[in-house]
């Protein structure tokens, strides 16, 4: 928590790939000052508050049809998390991986499309919940699965195509929103299991977010 009152908030909404999740690990997380979240609030120091909100196997609007994955619909909680947490300066979104499973059976561009419509519009059209602040948006394209790697074919069956579309797609509905934008594709990769990112990807992350925040402040 940061008590300086006249701070910036950031929060950072998005899926394992937020919360921190260690590669090939079962579950476990990578302790807070390994985490991307955490390396930016300490880059950003007290002048801004960073709000983590990592939520593994966390969808744009899909139902995981899997039991003991309940409460994965990302759409759901946005606007109940942005008010928990009001007033927010910038929401960081990274969201679009777990869209790419098999079992959800979604195209590229149906991705982007609930991207838009159940994520971006909502945000934007809710000025209520923000008061006369409506956050600034930046968009991560999420780093594309290795999708022959032998864990992720476990879910992620020809998801490595999919996650390339997205990039052009997501960028050019930055553009369309007035959301800022990065294709951490470029310079993230995904690590042992061809699906989550290693420490030093994280730290990597973090100093391409922060340098995208100095730039446009």
């Amino acid at each position: 928590m940061n008590t300086n009152p006249h701070c910036k908030k950031i929060l950072c909404f998005g899926d394992s790939l937020t919360w921190g999740y260690i590669p090939a690990s079962n579950g476990v997380r990578f302790p807070a000052d390994q985490r991307w979240t955490w390396i930016l609030q300490n880059l950003l120091s007290d002048t801004y508050e960073v709000l983590e909100e990592g939520l593994n196997s966390r969808t744009i609007d899909s139902e995981d049809p899997r039991p003991e994955k309940v409460w994965k619909n990302g759409s759901k909680y946005l606007i109940p998390c942005l008010e928990t947490h009001k007033t927010i300066d910038l929401l960081i979104l990274m969201l679009g991986t777990n869209e790419c499973k098999y079992f959800f059976d979604r195209q590229a561009k149906e991705i982007g499309k609930m991207l838009e419509i159940k994520i971006i519009l909502p945000i934007l059209s809710t000025p209520w919940v923000f008061r006369e602040n409506t956050p600034k948006i930046l968009l991560l394209s999420p780093p594309v699965v290795n999708d022959t790697n032998e864990h992720a074919q476990i879910m992620y069956q020809e998801a490595t195509q999919k996650m390339r579309e997205l990039w052009n797609l997501y960028s050019k509905i930055a553009l369309k929103y007035d959301c800022d934008f990065l294709e951490t594709s470029t310079f993230l990769q995904v690590w042992a299991d061809g699906v989550h990112i290693d420490a030093e990807n994280n730290r990597l992350l973090a100093h391409k977010i922060y340098e995208k925040i100095n730039f446009n402040s």
